[in-house]
């Protein structure tokens, strides 16, 4: 484990015991954008966005939860990443633009 892997699962708020990314995965977005962290980062946060797009809130009886929110809340963190990385929304060093996660609208 890098010192910069170690610096991005901080900013996704990623612990090793738990996370659904390796070292690996985390090394290779590091790699994608020139070991600039905060793009990284805002990486990551879509990513995860991108696994939170399809959960819902729901009540049970006296039980709510609340997951709709996460979505939103992951792509807020990847702009605020983009935005302290330059604000480039998403571009990689190499010009290409990036996957941005949108919600799945159920009709």
């Amino acid at each position: 484990m890098s010192a910069e892997t170690d610096k991005l699962r901080i900013l996704v708020n990623e612990s090793v015991d738990t996370s659904d990314f390796t070292d690996n995965d985390l090394g290779v977005v590091i790699a994608e954008f020139a070991g600039d962290l905060n793009r990284a980062a805002a990486q990551v946060w879509r990513i995860k966005a991108g696994h939170y797009a399809d959960l819902v809130s729901m009540s049970e009886g006296n039980s709510n939860r609340q997951w709709s929110g996460a979505y939103k809340q992951a792509l807020e963190m990847a702009a605020m990443y983009d935005e302290l990385a330059g604000g480039d929304g998403g571009s990689g060093s190499s010009g290409t633009i990036t996957a941005r996660p949108r919600r799945i609208v159920r009709s």
